[in-house]
């Protein structure tokens, strides 16, 4: 698919287009590694890891290459980030990184510097502004002196020493945060016992890793997780410094990769447990995820897909007046402790439990939002693909979730909030992502997101006294979406 056909016209970022045409920054890429001195530097593969678009104002995008030296095989992983700003505001935080770093400079050549050709600003890996300390997980003699060493005496005891080490950077979002992946080999000091290690470090760009450690604890220490209602990856340490969290590994697969693999059995009423338990844990944290907050997300959501899909302001408009129209109504919900960011990422599909990760965002908030975000990423997954709502996961979800939280489910509460996850999180996040059939899709999750408004979610459907007509836009034109007999 070509990604520049994905790009929405900005005014505001004339270069827009040309950060996604992977064939032109390659070239561009080639040059400045061309340059440098010593044998030369070819790309093999240029792709996109991540974007974050914010219409009229910017678009970052973290390129990943595979580069091979002279005339060897062998390739390495080499990341660059490129970003457009309105204005003159790319001048200004290229001056602040050059002033942030002094005399950085990386493997492949100034840690940050200047496209004049499409007026961006450039860094690379393992330089960030906001992430500091993202070159202490790139740097393996570190890790493997000192923080490694470190990690296992506090978790298997001091009888164990490591011996080899492969890392390997699982994600970046630029500016706000880096995890990396290190599976160790260890052997015991009177060398008679071996065993293999996994752990994660994260680095973040706030204070959040602190939070989610501490709870974390908790929750590994609750019954539920004893029971098995609820898995977790066990917290390993919080380096407050370095904002650097680190946990024990995990061997379980993603919601997301077991969706994508058809015919796989998937036992969906565990997320529902696992979920339920979650909420049900009295946990003293900020509070998020309220009223306000909602209504917020709701008006950004609505104007980035207006300015980034003109065609679909109508529909945005009239979807997101319906959801504030009847705000107040989830003023009263059960309020939980809440994972904050759930989506098929972060549920891992065990042998006997449901596992919840990234707890970054875990807060006191909303229960029914919380639950709405999951049920509206799992019919995400199916407007992406252009399939029927998946309904007997919806029905499994809610059905063990129900079961185990101590209030009712409202149906018109959860409706509603699924409705406003649908446009405040996932059509927000694929104007924001601009991966390719995300903008596409688009349309779709506002129609799922006023069906599921109009008639309720599927296993817990609205009362036939409040079903109501919602204005859905079809082809630009307004029509009024009543429910069928």
């Amino acid at each position: 698919m070509n990604a520049v056909a994905q790009t929405p016209i900005d005014a505001t970022l004339p270069a827009l287009a040309t950060l996604f045409d992977l064939d032109a920054m390659q070239a561009r890429f080639a040059r400045r590694l061309a340059a440098l001195p010593g044998i030369p530097l070819s790309i093999v593969s240029c792709e996109i890891e991540r974007t974050k678009y914010r219409p009229g104002r910017n678009c970052v995008v973290a390129y990943r290459l595979q580069v091979r030296r002279g005339a060897s095989t062998a390739t390495r992983c080499v990341r660059m980030t490129v970003a457009v700003h309105a204005n003159d505001e790319g001048a200004r935080r290229l001056d602040a990184a050059r002033a942030s770093w002094a005399a950085g400079e990386g493997s492949y050549g100034p840690s940050c510097d200047w496209l004049s050709e499409i007026g961006a600003m450039l860094w690379q890996f393992p330089f960030d502004r906001k992430l500091p300390a993202m070159r202490n997980l790139a740097d393996t003699p570190w890790l493997r002196e000192v923080e490694l060493p470190r990690l296992v005496a506090g978790r298997l005891g001091a009888d164990w020493r490591v011996t080899a080490m492969r890392l390997r950077g699982i994600s970046y979002f630029p500016e706000h945060a880096y995890t990396i992946r290190v599976r160790v080999r260890l052997r015991s000091k009177d060398a008679k016992r071996g065993r293999l290690w996994t752990v994660y470090g994260k680095v973040r760009d706030d204070e959040s890793g602190a939070r989610c450690f501490a709870a974390m604890r908790d929750l590994v220490a609750s019954d539920a997780c004893r029971r098995g209602e609820l898995g977790l990856a066990t917290p390993l340490d919080y380096d407050a410094e370095r904002r650097i969290l680190w946990q024990e590994g995990l061997e379980a697969p993603t919601l997301e990769w077991c969706t994508a693999r058809s015919g796989m059995r998937i036992g969906w009423h565990r997320i529902g447990i696992a979920v339920a338990a979650l909420h049900r844990q009295p946990l003293t944290l900020p509070v998020r995820l309220g009223v306000a907050d909602i209504a917020a997300e709701l008006d950004r959501a609505d104007d980035r897909v207006r300015r980034a899909l003109p065609h679909e302001a109508t529909a945005s408009a009239v979807l997101v007046a319906r959801l504030m129209a009847d705000v107040e109504r989830v003023a009263s919900d059960p309020v939980a402790t809440v994972h904050g960011d759930l989506h098929s990422r972060n549920v891992l599909i065990g042998a006997d439990r449901a596992f919840l990760i990234d707890l970054d965002r875990i807060a006191r908030g909303s229960a029914f939002a919380d639950l709405g975000s999951l049920l509206a990423e799992i019919a995400f997954r199916d407007c992406l693909a252009a399939r029927p709502l998946r309904e007997d996961a919806l029905r499994a979800v809610l059905a063990a979730y129900g079961e185990r939280v101590p209030w009712r489910l409202d149906a018109r509460a959860v409706a509603w909030h699924t409705a406003a996850a649908l446009v405040r999180e996932r059509a927000y996040r694929c104007v924001g992502s601009l991966k390719p059939g995300r903008l596409a899709a688009v349309p779709a999750i506002l129609r799922c997101a006023a069906r599921v408004l109009e008639r309720g979610v599927p296993g817990l459907p609205l009362p036939a006294a409040e079903t109501i007509a919602v204005p859905v836009t079809f082809h630009g034109s307004v029509r009024s979406a009543a429910p069928s007999a």
